[in-house]
Formats: structure tokens, sequence, C-alpha cells
């Protein structure tokens, strides 16, 4: 019991205590990406691979050293010596970035010279098996006429020049730019090393880009979409002394590692709230986790809830109704609140305030609605006898029982709280209507079949106690049809032993023997008999061994008056006292005495029967008629009745019986 109720109230009240947020205006989202909250300093070359992760142009299921391993080729145009010696100087810093792949110039890995897409012969010249060739390649074009820094342009095959669909490169890095080209211009001013992270920057920004340029971007009225990046190199001297131009080297560096993700996962967690992080890295296994997660603990709230509460070997209480009324509710809203905290960072987690405020009112209400429900529900078993219609009403009764909780609460709470910024609302109002009719479903199911099983128990147990009935009657009738011959069977051996030697004992014993018979046959049927008529029984049967033992037997019968109207079962006594007689005073050489004594004892009948024979052997007493006196007992009285002997201070039997 304790346990049940310990682990109702962790599920109910534990997502109150991790959600109560001391600032409930702000949400989490809010506070990391408008206000900068973090719990460790932010570093800028994993904040700029984070940036690229959100805006979804790097997908984290993909293993991009072995998905992407095309090779990077360059072709140069107005290149003089100086321009080409810095080219081949970055194709070498290259090869330490993307370890994979192979970087050369485009007529060194395929023996051919390239043919830009500006060329008039790149329509004539251009087959349909050089497509592959020309998505690795990128042109770089020195062009002294425009300022100090470059321009990318990225060609698309947009009028269908070359009979090429989109997506024909589907896997590829560069799926649908035909044409790479990149326009910079050096100024020989700066040195040699700042020249190369220049150029390195700028091919890695378009490279980049390539991945990410998508049909829909392009302009359908143009084959060439220029992106002019002039404005952002007007500095580049100095700022290829900083880490601008390590931003997109981070980014391939960190991307074609072999541990790309983990390395991502392993900032995020530790410069973010793991809230914040578990749903930027993936929003969708979180959601999938939260929702089973409060699955779970719903079901085990519903199991617990149920089993404690609807008892159905006793009546429903208020103290039932109640908790089963307070514990949906506000287990409901737990389970919500649980559900926010974990998945929604977007939402406003409740105050002290609101959820003191929520669990107040929860109570009020819970105690109201259940009160009223109790009163109603027993109105209707009272006076409704048709099942049907009662079923009926304790149907809206129930969906009125676990709806108005809910609306009444939210109507309260805006007399009460600030509407806008309180959060508690656990589902929408359709979520939560539906919710109700399954729930009230569920219930009038569980009465109904509940109502039908009780039915068919009262009837098994009716056929049962039927037959116990019969059989009790049964074995009683085959017990006393077994008296009645192994008590014929030793009259008739005294009277055969009588008859040649004293013919007036042997005509008493007949007398009294035909007394026993008609004794029995005038309770042909019966199972219980008056202790007068069964003493009367006893004095007959001793009368006849009293003319075989003569002045050997003795006997004395005790019986208190109060008792003489009260019922026993039919053949009790008389075996008792002829066990006495064949194993106590039949063995004895002198005079032997028996002593019959019927009391009363509380609310208990004690029947004791004494002689002074040999001490009754250890173990169960042998002999028929005690057997016979053990399983009337337990026909008539079950385990109500006791039956005991002993040897000292008195050889007795001792019988106890219900009064």
């Amino acid at each position: 019991m304790m346990r049940k109720i310990i682990i109702l109230a962790v599920i109910v009240l534990i997502p109150f205590f991790i959600a109560i947020d001391g600032d409930s205006t702000k949400t989490l989202k809010d506070k990391v990406e408008k206000e900068g909250y973090v719990i460790n300093p932010k570093d800028s070359l994993w904040e700029f691979v984070k940036n690229e992760f959100k805006y979804n142009r790097i997908d984290l299921n993909i293993k991009y050293q072995k998905t992407y391993q095309e090779p990077i080729l360059f072709s140069l145009k107005n290149a003089t010596k100086r321009d080409s010696l810095l080219v081949e100087k970055m194709m070498d810093k290259l090869k330490f970035i993307f370890p994979n792949k192979r970087i050369q110039y485009f007529r060194d890995f395929t023996g051919e010279k390239y043919i830009p897409f500006s060329d008039d012969k790149w329509l004539s010249s251009f087959k349909e098996t050089s497509d592959e060739l020309y998505s690795y390649n990128n042109l770089i074009v020195f062009d002294n006429s425009i300022k100090s820094g470059g321009e990318l342009i990225t060609s698309f095959d947009l009028n269908d020049r070359t009979g090429l669909k989109f997506g024909k490169r589907k896997n590829r890095w560069n799926s649908y730019v035909i044409e790479n080209e990149i326009k910079v211009a050096i100024d020989e001013k700066i040195s040699e090393i700042e020249s190369i992270s220049f150029i390195t920057y700028f091919f890695l920004e378009s490279y980049w880009k390539i991945k990410n340029t998508k049909p829909e971007n392009a302009n359908p009225d143009f084959r060439t979409v220029k992106l002019n990046y002039g404005g952002y190199r007007k500095n580049y001297k100095k700022r290829a002394k900083s880490l601008f131009f390590n931003d997109y080297k981070f980014l391939f560096q960190k991307l074609f590692s072999t541990n790309f993700k983990e390395q991502l996962t392993g900032y995020m967690y530790k410069t973010y709230p793991w809230q914040y992080t578990r749903i930027f890295i993936d929003k969708d296994k979180v959601r999938k986790n939260t929702n089973t997660l409060v699955i779970v603990l719903g079901m085990l709230l519903l199991i617990f809830s149920t089993t404690f509460f609807w008892n159905k070997k006793k009546e429903l209480t208020f103290y039932d109704y109640f908790f089963c009324v307070f514990v949906f509710f506000v287990g409901l809203t737990s389970l919500s609140i649980l559900h926010s905290y974990l998945f929604q960072i977007d939402a406003l987690n409740p105050s002290i305030f609101e959820s003191v405020v929520f669990l107040s009112c929860s109570i009020l209400i819970s105690l109201l609605i259940s009160f009223s429900v109790l009163q109603i529900e027993k109105q209707i078993n009272q006076k409704i006898n048709q099942f049907g219609f009662r079923l009926f009403l304790k149907t809206i009764c129930t969906f009125f029982a676990l709806y108005l909780p809910y609306f009444l609460f939210f109507l309260f709470k805006d007399f009460v709280l600030d509407s806008e910024s309180t959060t508690i609302k656990p589902v929408t109002d359709l979520q939560f209507l539906f919710l109700v009719i399954g729930l009230t479903f569920t219930r009038i199911s569980i009465i109904y079949l509940n109502d039908y099983a009780a039915s068919q128990l009262r009837q098994k147990d009716l056929e049962i106690s039927n037959l116990k009935t019969l059989q009790a009657q049964s074995e009683t009738k085959l017990l006393q049809s077994q008296i009645n011959p192994h008590f014929l069977y030793n009259s008739l051996n005294s009277i055969a032993s009588l008859a040649l030697v004293d013919a007036s004992k042997t005509q008493q014993m007949a007398y009294s023997l035909s007394d026993l018979f008609k004794y029995s046959i005038n309770r042909k049927g019966k199972k219980m008999g008056l202790i007068k008529d069964e003493i009367e029984m006893v004095e007959s049967y001793l009368s006849i061994e009293k003319i075989r033992f003569g002045e050997r037997l003795k006997y004395d019968i005790q019986v208190d008056e109060t008792l003489v109207e009260a019922k026993i079962p039919l053949f009790l006594l008389q075996p008792l006292v002829e066990n006495a007689v064949k194993h106590g005073i039949s063995k004895n050489t002198e005079s032997g005495e028996i002593v019959l004594k019927i009391e009363k004892e509380k609310n208990a009948i004690i029947i004791t029967v004494a002689d002074n024979g040999p001490d009754f052997p250890e173990g169960l007493v042998s002999g028929h008629g005690l057997q016979t006196v053990f399983d009337l007992l337990r026909l008539s009285y079950g385990d109500k009745a006791k039956l005991n002997w002993t040897n000292t201070p008195e050889k007795q039997i001792v019988i106890s019986i219900p009064k």
C-alpha cells in the first residue's frame, strides 16, 4: 500500500519540482539564443559549425569522409607564374584538410584541357560523359579588373541545353552546379602566406556553397548567378591575420573527421544546457523518447491508481473518489509539464506561485467534484433498479467528473493568475475532450464487466453451494447407513450369546433393539436431532449393553437442562458411547464406568465421554465409530467443531460444537 502511494506521489509531483523556474517569463530558447545564456564560454569556430547545422546545411547522419570521396580538381585562367605557385601551395594545404580526396589539376587528372562554361566551344565539345568530371572542377580566374577580393559565379543548367536533368548527380558533393568559377584579384603587396590564406578561404567558402546550392536558389531567367564577396574582402590583408579565414577551414576539418558528430555533441553539452542541446542535436529522437517516457509514466499512473483506489471488494468511499479525480487531473498536468520541460524549449516553465495555486485549486475542485459524484452515484444505486439506465447515468456522471476539474480550474485561473504568463495547461481542449471520453468509456466498460463477472460468480457460487449441500446430505446418509448395520451386527451377536442362557434378558434386549431402530426409522432423511432424543437413543443402547455386561457396566448421564432442546447431528452420541464400551469397558476384568456429560460453555456445547478402561493408543484414535464422528462434525460444522481425547488426568473424549 505505502509503496503504491510513494510511486503515485513521485509520478505526480516530481515533474513540478523539476520544471519549476523562478523566472517563468522567458523560455529556455530565448535565454540561449537571444540573451546568450551558456554554462561555459563559447568557441567562435564551433559556433560557426553550430550555425551551419542549425540552418540544415549539415547532416549528422552522414559520414562525410566515407560518402564524399570524389576528387577536387582545379583549372586556372589568366594566371601568372606567381599565381600558379600560390594555387599549388593552396592545394598542398587542402590535402591536410581533405585527407581522403585526390587534389589535382584538371588536366593532370583527366589528360584533357578544361574548356570553361563561358567559352563558345563549351557546348559543342561537352559530352554527357564529361558531366561528372566537370562537376569536380573549380575554375580560378585571376582578374585584376575587379577590386581586391573576388566573386563567385555559379552556373546552372536551367535551359537544359545539354540534355542533363537536375539531380543527375544526386549523391555527389556537387549535385546541380555545372561550373564553379572563382574570380580573384591578389594584391602583390601582401605576403605569400597571406595570399595563400585568402585563396584557400575563398575556395573553401565556394566549395561549401556548392554543396548547399539547390535549383530553387537560382533565378530561372538567367543561366548564371553571381555572388559578390568583394565587400567582405576590403580589408582582407588585416583579416588574413585573424581567425576570420579559419572558419571554413575548421568546418571542413571537423566535417571530414571520423567522429564529427561526437565532437559537435560534446561541444554543445559542454557549452549549452542539456535540454537545449538534446533538441538541437536530434529533435526527432528527443520527441520520440519523450513521448515514450510520458506514455510509460501515464500507464504506470493509471495502473497504480486503478489498483489502489478501485477495490472491488469494498464499496467506494469519498476518499476513493477524491483521489481518483485528483490523481487523474494533477497527474495529466504533471506529465504534460514533464513533456514540455523535456521537449519544448520554447515553452514557459511554471513558477513556484503558479504551481502552488494550481495544486491548491486542484485539491478544492477535486473535493467538490468527488463529494458531488459520490452523492449522485449513491442515489443512482439506491433508486435506479434497471442496470442499463443506471449505467447510462453513471456514464454522464463520470464524464462531468473528469471534465469539470479541467474547465473549472482554467476558469478560476483567469481571475487569479496572469493568463498570458501561466503555462500550466496539459493539452489542448479538443485533446482533453477525447481523453475524457476515452476514460469514461473505459470506466463504464469496467463497471459492466465487473457486474457481469459478479453475476456469473454468484451463479457459480449458488451452483457450488447446492452441490455441496447435496454432497453433504449424501455423505450424512451414507454415514447413518453405516452406523445402523454396525450397531445391528454387535447387538445381534449379544442377543445370540444370551439366547441359550437367559430368555428373559434376550427378550428385553430385543425390545431395546427395536426401540433403537424405531428411533432411526422415524428420523430418516433428517440431518439434525434434539439432544434429548439423542440421549434417549444412548440410554436404549446402554440398556442393551447393561444386559450383556450386568454389574460390570455402570453409566452416568449428566445433561444441562437448558440444552435438551438444542440440536446436534443425528447419531453423534451413540458412536462415542459405543466406542467407550467396546474399547474400554469390555477390556476390564472388573466393573467399568461410563460418564456422559453435555454442558454449556459460552457459545459452545461441550460433550464429554469418559470411561475407566485402558488408555487410548498414541496417535489417531482407531475405531469405526470415531471415524464416523469425525465425518459428522466436518460435514455439519466445517472447521468450527473440535474433537480431543486425553488419558490423563482422566481418560475421556471431548467435543466442542457451536451453539
